[in-house]
């Protein structure tokens, strides 16, 4: 899909850039908490897949290399269209992607390790 097909954009707009913008038009979301939910919509998605007692890691390599990723395309614009990559903004963003699966790992590790105890 072009940039084009997500409506008025700059020519030279990428098409990733082009989707996070349309997509911030249909959620009622700012685009820092749109990473928490795609960290959020990962565990969930790896809970529906068995062994259950794995989602958390899943979730958690997923949303690393989601978060990776989406980051990888982030820095290319930004060389593209700024001159530098704005490193700090794309820390935070792979935080807030796996902020979600790692809470929920964390909670599951203290969990097992009070039950061994008592």
């Amino acid at each position: 899909m072009s940039p084009e097909f997500f409506g008025d954009m700059a020519p030279d707009t990428s098409t990733y850039q082009a989707f996070k913008l349309w997509l911030g038009t249909i959620l009622p979301v700012n685009r820092n908490l749109l990473h928490v939910v795609l960290g959020g919509l990962l565990l969930i998605a790896a809970l529906l897949v068995p062994p259950r007692s794995h989602a958390p890691s899943r979730a958690l390599g997923a949303a690393v290399l989601l978060g990776i990723g989406m980051e990888a395309l982030d820095r290319r614009d930004d060389l593209a269209d700024l001159g530098a990559w704005r490193v700090g903004e794309s820390l935070k963003d792979v935080a807030r992607t796996i902020a979600v699966p790692l809470f929920a790992l964390v909670l599951v590790r203290v969990r097992r390790a009070r039950s061994r105890v008592t």
